[in-house]
């Protein structure tokens, strides 16, 4: 399926169903160092490297982990913000 280029350029984040999701503007540049168009990605994604055949592999992660580790996350995150503060 491809998108438009009306729906690539959303004027702000989208709705993610992550409970984590943390909005952050990336701006990326190409190979001259010219900014490319900006992008809303979530701020805790991070790299992971994965070793197959002796070639180091690299992909995109959340990096609180998986799905139940997220909802781990944001289970402590609510206790936090329902504690009385001392």
């Amino acid at each position: 399926m491809r998108i438009s280029v009306d729906e690539e350029r959303l004027p702000g984040p989208v709705v993610v169903e992550c409970p984590l999701y943390k909005a952050q503007r990336y701006v990326a540049a190409d190979s001259r160092e010219n900014p490319l168009s900006p992008i809303w990605m979530c701020g805790h994604l991070t790299t992971r490297i994965y070793t197959k055949e002796g070639i180091e592999h690299h992909y995109g992660a959340c990096r609180f982990g998986g799905r139940r580790a997220r909802r781990r996350q944001m289970l402590l995150n609510e206790i936090k913000r329902l504690l009385p503060r001392a």
